[in-house]
Formats: C-alpha cells, sequence, structure tokens
C-alpha cells in the first residue's frame, strides 16, 4: 500500500486500517463488509510485518486505534457526491470496523481510540464543512456508543488533533512553501505558538490505552496547543 499515492506522505502506523478497509473489503457499493476473522487476520499479518506487538484475539485485553483523516481541496459548492466521499473516508471508515467487530470487542475488555478532529469540535477557518460535520458525527458516536461499550467495560475515546506536523505532512510543505505565513498562522490562532508533534499524539494513544485512563469513556480530548476557543 505504501506505493499508493494517498499513503505516501503519512505514517503507517496511521493508515494500514483504512488500506485495509478501502482497497482489500469493499462490495459492489463501496461498502465495508468483511468478517471479524479477514479483519483480525489482517492485523496480525500487518504486525508481523512490521514487527508489531500483537494482541490476539484471546488476550485478556486489546487496543485498538482506528483513524482517517483526509482533506480535500474546498469547493466553492460541494455536491452530494463530495459529502458522501467525506464520510465514507472520515466517518464510516472507523463505525463500520466497529460495527462489524463488535461480537470481538465483547468477549474482552480494553479500549477503542479513534483519531478525530478539532474541526469536529468548532469551526475551523479554511476546513471544508463537509470534513467538520463528517468528524463531528464520529464525536457523537464515540459519546453514544461509549453507553454501550460500558456495559461489557470496553472504553472507547477520541483524539481531536489540531495542527500536527511531521514529515511530507501538509504543514511540512506549508512550512517549505511560505513558513512566514504558517508562523502568522500559528501566532494568531495557537496560544501556544507551534505546531504539534505524532509523538505528543501517541502519548495520549499510551495513556488512554493504559489502566491508567480505566475511568475514562466517551470523551474527545483535544491536543491542539489551545486552539480552541
Amino acid at each position: 500500500f505504501q506505493k499508493k499515492s494517498i499513503y505516501q506522505n503519512r505514517p503507517r502506523e496511521w493508515c494500514f486500517l483504512e488500506y485495509l478497509v478501502y482497497e482489500r473489503h469493499k462490495d459492489d457499493d463501496n461498502e465495508i463488509k468483511f468478517t471479524n476473522t479477514e479483519f483480525w487476520n489482517a492485523y496480525v499479518y500487518f504486525c508481523e510485518k512490521n514487527n508489531f506487538k500483537i494482541n490476539t484475539m484471546s488476550s485478556v485485553k486489546f487496543h485498538i486505534i482506528f483513524n482517517k483523516n483526509v482533506i480535500t481541496k474546498i469547493n466553492k459548492k460541494e455536491s452530494y457526491k463530495d459529502w458522501q466521499k467525506m464520510f465514507d473516508i472520515n466517518f464510516f471508515s472507523t463505525t463500520n470496523v466497529i460495527e462489524n467487530s463488535k461480537n470481538i470487542f465483547t468477549k474482552n475488555t480494553g479500549s477503542i481510540i479513534c483519531i478525530s478532529s478539532i474541526c469536529g469540535i468548532d469551526f475551523i477557518p479554511g476546513a471544508p464543512i463537509t470534513y467538520s460535520v463528517a468528524k463531528a458525527a464520529l464525536n457523537y458516536y464515540i459519546k453514544m456508543s461509549s453507553k454501550e461499550f460500558a456495559k461489557n467495560s470496553i472504553r472507547i475515546n477520541g483524539i481531536a488533533p489540531g495542527n500536527i506536523l511531521f514529515k511530507n505532512s501538509v504543514w511540512d510543505k506549508k512550512i517549505l512553501s511560505d513558513n512566514k505565513a504558517v508562523n502568522k498562522m500559528i501566532n494568531e490562532n495557537v496560544p501556544l505558538k507551534r505546531l504539534g508533534s505524532i509523538s505528543e499524539i501517541s502519548s495520549l494513544v499510551l495513556f488512554l490505552s493504559s489502566s491508567k485512563s480505566n475511568f475514562i469513556t466517551g470523551s474527545i480530548i483535544p491536543v491542539d496547543g489551545g486552539q480552541l476557543r
């Protein structure tokens, strides 16, 4: 999947699930309908290929991270297809996997962590409305589904990153093309006056997947340097 342009500029840990969803398990209606066995086989295969530690179905606890953040260019008038595409990519790519794997989740204890966006919490200038609404829907899904998962001691939370910088990211390219404009935007909108890093997201992921966060569920936690008003 690393050969596909959509994945080339993003950390591989952030996109393996979306690859499995969109490149391997689509039906004629573009709906995700893969079985639990297929999902876990793919998960184990990916972990083995990349020397990651594996939590199997028989483990006492499991931790799963779902992520899909794609923002397309803003059109003057967003069509129905634009809305459908943005929801498929930024909402259903997560919820379909969770809904189709509930029988696995309910047999274990642990946590589900979804990567959302601050665009789903408040208005962010420049963010497409389709993307923002899709992320708002994901945030509400997390809050609502947490009540059901809690019956089986499963926690589900969301992380809402702000402007995150990593190699070949959008922000990396913007800095190279117009560093002054980026600094101006950050200084005017982010109280901590800097971009975030992947490690600052992963640190929160580790916390939410640990026993130290056992009383946290249904929460959307911003990591944005204070950008949200």
